[in-house]
């Protein structure tokens, strides 16, 4: 075989593994539950709240999520996602949770792989709204091992006395299921976006 011809069959290999290398790369990459295509099995049910099981979902994402406060904000991840813009942190299990145009919202955790999460929430803020019961958009972290993953939940009615469950559902590196690490809550004015929903 002639040098050229070899070196053409050698740059023809090496395409062909980097092509199947990317390919398996992207097969493996977080995605939505709208689309289908998360990773490590996450689906719209493994969070709810009170009683309703998540419009969509998203993950799983190596790498830490967390609220304000930190080297970088979870909602600036958030609000460069499908389900548009005008997210705020509003309370996370390991951080002081803060007002969110008025309400005073707390948000707490028990559990390992599987568990319960409430919120709690007062007016802080009189007769000015927003006041509860309210209609927000609401997006749930879960960060367990060295990933995370997040569920968000279109119009829902929080009127300060809310709860739901979680399951992880994604590996460590040692292919075992963590125990959560923290849940995060972000939230905006029901009016502000729409997240996508599918009938499955």
């Amino acid at each position: 075989m002639r040098l050229w011809q070899k070196s053409n069959a050698v740059l023809a290999a090496i395409g062909v593994a980097v092509f199947a290398t990317s390919w398996s790369a992207s097969a493996q990459a977080s995605g939505y539950c709208f689309y289908n295509n998360t990773s490590e099995g996450v689906k719209r049910g493994d969070v709810t709240f009170n009683g309703i099981v998540a419009t969509d979902c998203y993950g799983v994402v190596e790498g830490n999520i967390a609220g304000q406060g930190t080297s970088y904000s979870g909602a600036d991840i958030l609000n460069g996602m499908a389900w548009g813009k005008n997210w705020v942190y509003v309370d996370a299990t390991d951080e002081i949770n803060r007002h969110y145009k008025g309400l005073n919202l707390s948000l707490s955790a028990t559990g390992s792989t599987t568990g319960s999460w409430s919120l709690t929430g007062t007016d802080a803020n009189g007769s000015v709204a927003l006041n509860l019961p309210v209609l927000l958009d609401v997006v749930i972290a879960l960060k367990a091992g060295t990933k995370y993953a997040l569920w968000a939940f279109n119009d829902v009615v929080i009127d300060g006395n809310d709860q739901g469950t979680f399951q992880v559902v994604f590996a460590n590196p040692g292919m075992q299921q963590p125990d959560f690490s923290h849940l995060l809550i972000f939230a905006r004015e029901a009016a502000a976006g729409t997240i996508n929903e599918r009938d499955d």
